[in-house]
């Protein structure tokens, strides 16, 4: 499921941060943390893409790949709230 990829990818990211910074790790695996963490995508990177395809139009038959939240609730409600998160998140991600 969408929800489950984002929470994967999310997680994974943040594994390879600790991994990164982790001494009591091996210099060769930490600079492998490092080289994957160059092209791996950030938190909102997945969320945004995430929220990007959820507004496909439907009629292009495509299931979205990533989610725009790693939990899944689809209200309105919802919805409003996770854009208000995604921006707080994007605009933390700029500082």
């Amino acid at each position: 499921m969408p929800h489950e990829r984002t929470r994967a990818v999310i997680q994974t990211h943040a594994f390879l941060q600790r991994l990164e910074g982790d001494a009591s790790v091996s210099e060769e695996v930490r600079c492998m943390a490092t080289q994957l963490l160059r092209h791996y995508p950030s938190r909102a990177e997945v969320l945004l893409q995430g929220l990007l395809e959820e507004r496909l139009p439907a009629k292009l038959l495509l299931s979205p790949f990533f989610a725009s939240t790693p939990t899944y609730r689809p209200t309105d409600r919802w919805r409003d709230r996770l854009c208000r998160n995604l921006a707080a998140i994007l605009l933390s991600c700029q500082k």
